[in-house]
């Protein structure tokens, strides 16, 4: 069932997860994917990560739980991912993760957090800790009402609470004792990137508001 959602000044038409054709604002993914890769390194084959050989941030794991043959040979494994392009890794990145959370209707700040937790904790679990944040109901699909609540909610306030429940979600893996302090860098500097954004962003909107209303009183 399809709705209206408004953005600002701008009308979208929501189209459900399962047939989403929404296409991601290029400069807001770019900026956020820049952000993500800085902490995803190049080829790592680390003993202690479940999720296998990894090459910028994606895991043999994650290609064969979406059952992709990048080398064609019949068989996902190692081959697949030291192959990785890095326009195929973007594509992965903006198909998967970015618009999998519908990164591209939520406030400036949050699509960079919530896309960056997908990527790292996982879209399923980006999805409900976002829907915690806001106190909607949890059941992991972005829909009409997460949407909304997400645009009234305050951007700094909704940051710093999901930010937390991110931290939480480290804490409680077994793994925390090898990888906790990198998670926690990371952690806090998607946060300190996200809050810029929400910081120029509000100085963008006030300088506007300005030229509004000089507009109105001088009638330029």
């Amino acid at each position: 069932m399809k709705g209206k959602l408004r953005r600002g000044r701008r009308e979208f038409t929501f189209i459900p997860e399962e047939v989403s054709v929404i296409v991601p604002q290029p400069d807001n993914f770019a900026r956020a994917l820049k952000v993500v890769r800085r902490w995803e390194g190049g080829l790592v084959d680390h003993p202690s990560d479940p999720g296998g050989i990894t090459k910028w941030g994606i895991s043999l794991r994650f290609l064969r739980a979406i059952k992709i043959d990048i080398n064609g040979d019949g068989v996902i494994d190692g081959k697949d991912i030291r192959s990785l392009t890095e326009d195929q890794v973007t594509m992965l990145y903006r198909h998967h993760f970015w618009s999998k959370c519908l990164c591209d209707f939520l406030p400036t700040g949050i699509d960079l957090a919530v896309f960056d937790c997908g990527v790292n904790q996982g879209p399923t679990r980006a999805k409900k800790l976002l829907q915690k944040a806001l106190k909607v109901k949890v059941d992991g699909k972005i829909g009409p009402i997460t949407l909304a609540a997400a645009d009234k909610a305050d951007p700094s306030d909704l940051l710093c609470e999901f930010m937390v429940r991110r931290a939480v979600h480290y804490s409680s893996l077994m793994n925390v004792i090898v990888f906790g302090l990198g998670w926690f860098r990371r952690l806090f500097d998607v946060y300190r990137c996200a809050l810029t954004a929400l910081t120029v962003l509000s100085i963008c909107r006030h300088e506007l508001a300005r030229e509004e209303k000089l507009k109105e009183i001088f009638g330029d």
